[in-house]
């Protein structure tokens, strides 16, 4: 017999000792530093410009751009600590926000993003219709890389603790049943996706 259960969040380590950042010792970003709730309400931002077949990247950073936990992170902690050197998907994301929220504004034109497609996705093209899906998941793991980038990997942290992890991971434990003597076996798995197959 197998069962599965998932919950929100990164995992948290066995150890139970507190990092200086506030995170257990062994992860990244605590993932219960996440704000699920908008720290500061704004009304309705504007909408983005589509030009030449960008309705996949506009959509995505439309949902991004309204995610509290994401935008909570982006603007109180990510500033404090980016060391990325050029376009910072996270950065990014952040003057992205404070832009479409300038008040009485048209319509703005996710130009960082549009100028610099290929450091996201290589083989994403301008002009070209791409899947707004797999357009996330190279941003998403971008967005991780320049994370690992800024803070500087360690040995003694998993990479599945990662702010990104935090706000969109969670934890897949399936479940295995002895039918002959009702002993039980759980494994453990991280995720970012689920599959609703």
């Amino acid at each position: 017999v197998v069962s599965t259960q998932s919950t929100g969040g990164s995992s948290s380590t066995q150890n139970g000792q507190k990092c200086s950042n506030g995170s257990t010792q062994g992860e990244y970003y605590c993932r219960n530093k996440v704000e699920l709730k908008w720290r500061q309400k704004r009304n309705i931002g504007c909408g983005l410009v589509n030009p030449a077949n960008t309705c996949y990247l506009n959509s995505t950073l439309q949902c991004l751009l309204y995610t509290p936990p994401l935008i909570n992170y982006l603007q109180k902690d990510h500033v404090k600590q980016c060391r990325v050197n050029g376009f910072c998907v996270a950065c990014s994301l952040s003057s992205l926000y404070d832009t479409v929220h300038i008040p009485n504004r048209g319509p703005c034109r996710p130009s960082a993003f549009i100028h610099n497609l290929k450091m996201i996705a290589k083989h994403f093209n301008f002009g070209r219709q791409e899947d707004a899906h797999e357009f996330l998941v190279h941003l998403r793991d971008r967005m991780i890389q320049q994370y690992l980038h800024s803070v500087g990997k360690s040995e003694n942290c998993r990479k599945d603790t990662t702010p990104v992890h935090a706000v969109f991971g969670g934890r897949l434990v399936s479940t295995v049943t002895c039918s002959q003597c009702s002993s039980q076996s759980n494994t453990p798995e991280t995720f970012l996706a689920l599959s609703l197959d």
